[in-house]
């Protein structure tokens, strides 16, 4: 990471008017980016990290609006600057997706449904790049493979509701990464992605970042993502930037009590609580006469917090065990839910997708079963399979019996 700045957002203020009055989603925030660098923000649902991320690109909807601020875009052949919000519109256009990409959060609501999805790709590559047609699509098939997607022939040529969660997720990818944008914006990127295709996007990222000079505005929940991967951190609660710091500091000592309590509310992974923490926990927030937010600490430990809430070990064995004596609830027999993949001549159907092949379990009153798998393996559809929302080839289910 190199200190050329190469964003510098002032006094941010993005706002939502609606009939109970003024939201503050982005309350006065201020922060640079540097050439190279990978800046976190972290912060719990509703804490204004993807307004941030809207805001900057100016693609805030209705009711919303930017009342106030700077974004500055720091170009090699522009040295003094751009203001981005003093841009007319259509100049904008010109920095949207060739300067600063963004990848969505929500794929589905992201991506055109009449269009294919290679020909969404293709088309910012032939805007920004002038790419001819064969180009832009030859480029939008090497994207696909590098995002680790199955058969980018067939992906190009599909629609988007014809593509699982997880692949949408990885279309938006490489749109994003198409045009070699100076700043990418990553949106939850990997929250759809199993951790192996999580990786790779990470790695292939980490290395776009390196070869181009990019720098990356990386927003998510998951704390274990950020620390591997980001240079600093914003911490953001309530439209605003409560701590700030290289990542292994804050991680290390955090000194804000949200950055604490965010900290301590990862679930732990060697035993089971009753339920985990939540910020409350740990600090309270009260309402001043004039509408401020004040932070309060409370005096207490992680380890006092997770002590009271901790399941022992012998509940945890007795409870498995009264599940497993009684009737399933549920009963899965050979579940087979097939998609045609191929047509004849006359319009039948000569092989198929195997989304559901010949799967069974059983689930008992109380019990939480979980399902995991890789992208694209049959959890959604076995799910849409059990609610016959999806055509079941064969198999039985059977509820209460």
């Amino acid at each position: 990471m190199t200190k050329d700045k190469l964003l510098a957002v002032n006094n941010l203020r993005t706002s939502f008017f609606t009939d109970a009055g003024e939201v503050r989603a982005v309350d006065g925030i201020s922060f640079d980016l540097y050439r190279g660098e990978t800046l976190g923000i972290v912060g719990e649902s509703g804490s204004g990290k993807s307004v941030t991320a809207l805001s900057l690109m100016r693609l805030i909807p209705s009711p919303g609006r930017i009342l106030e601020g700077s974004v500055e875009y720091f170009p090699e052949e522009v040295p003094a600057g751009v203001n981005l919000q003093e841009l007319p519109r259509k100049a904008m256009r010109r920095y949207r997706g060739s300067e600063l990409a963004m990848i969505f959060q929500e794929p589905m609501s992201s991506l055109n449904p009449v269009f294919r999805c290679g020909e969404q790709v293709a088309e910012g590559m032939r805007h920004h790049l002038k790419l001819s047609k064969s180009e832009a699509k030859a480029r939008a098939l090497a994207l696909f493979e590098e995002v680790q997607l199955p058969d980018p022939a067939r992906i190009y040529q599909a629609y988007p509701h014809q593509l699982s969660g997880g692949q949408k997720q990885r279309v938006m990818i490489a749109m994003a990464m198409s045009c070699k944008p100076g700043v990418l914006i990553a949106d939850e990127p990997t929250t759809a992605l199993d951790v192996t295709v999580q990786k790779a996007i990470l790695e292939l990222m980490a290395k776009v970042k390196t070869e181009l000079g990019s720098s990356v505005i990386f927003i998510t929940h998951d704390l274990g993502v950020i620390s591997e991967i980001a240079d600093r951190v914003l911490v953001m609660y309530k439209g605003k930037i409560v701590e700030e710091g290289r990542v292994e500091t804050l991680f290390s000592n955090p000194k804000h009590p949200y950055t604490k309590s965010l900290l301590a509310c990862r679930p732990p992974l060697n035993y089971r609580l009753k339920r985990l923490p939540v910020v409350s926990d740990f600090m309270e927030v009260k309402k001043t006469d004039d509408g401020a937010v004040e932070i309060q600490e409370k005096a207490v430990t992680l380890e006092a917090v997770i002590r009271g809430q901790r399941v022992p070990a012998m509940e945890q064995l007795r409870r498995s065990r009264m599940l497993k004596q009684q009737t399933p609830i549920l009963k899965v027999s050979n579940l087979q839910t097939w998609f045609p993949a191929k047509h004849n001549f006359w319009g039948k159907p000569k092989d198929f997708i195997r989304a559901v092949d010949d799967v069974s379990f059983e689930v008992y009153p109380g019990e939480t079963l979980g399902l995991v798998g890789e992208s694209g393996c049959g959890k959604t559809t076995l799910g849409r399979s059990l609610l016959g929302l999806a055509p079941v080839r064969s198999g039985r289910v059977e509820y209460k019996g």
